[in-house]
């Protein structure tokens, strides 16, 4: 779910009460929505309140800073995909997602790389710690029962190398 506009709110928590399911994850996109940062730390302490989970998606790329990571009662930290593309290919895509990962483990926040899609870019962020993967690499678009057989596998460890969990379809 994007924030957007004065019924988000309202909206948001109907939708809540309507389906349990919806408070595993809330993806606040990083975009002027999120600017004044006050508005948006006035939005989103209730939804913190009611159990639902905040992750800030694309981080790197809008108007948020790190102070927003402090600010906002966020669990989650996305790395846009920008960052992770060069990853092994040059050295400032490297640091800056060193920066990213270090700076959300700092303030206790986890982190999920996206667009991960190539085990140069896999091995680089486990070293340095990044909590999940999201990508081609780990693997394609799944059925429900290939899902289920994958959430096995990374149960018991299976496919996992370097510290990468691994599926191939």
């Amino acid at each position: 779910v994007a924030l957007a506009g004065a019924r988000f709110r309202r909206r948001l928590e109907r939708a809540i009460r309507e389906d349990e399911g919806m408070r595993d994850l809330l993806q606040a996109v990083e975009r002027r929505e999120l600017d004044p940062v006050s508005a948006a730390a006035a939005l989103l302490e209730p939804l913190d309140q009611m159990g639902v989970t905040l992750s800030l998606d694309d981080f790197g790329t809008g108007y948020s800073s790190l102070a927003s990571l402090k600010r906002f009662p966020l669990t989650t930290v996305k790395i846009d995909r920008t960052f992770v593309a060069d990853l092994g290919a040059d050295d400032e895509s490297g640091s800056v997602a060193a920066a990213i990962i270090a700076g959300a483990h700092a303030l206790r926040k986890r982190v999920v790389a996206e667009g991960v899609e190539t085990e140069r870019q896999a091995i680089p962020l486990a070293r340095l710690g990044c909590d999940h993967l999201q990508g081609h690499f780990c693997s394609r678009p799944l059925s429900a029962r290939n899902f289920a057989q994958f959430l096995v596998l990374a149960g018991t460890g299976a496919g996992d190398r370097d510290g990468v969990l691994h599926h191939r379809s």
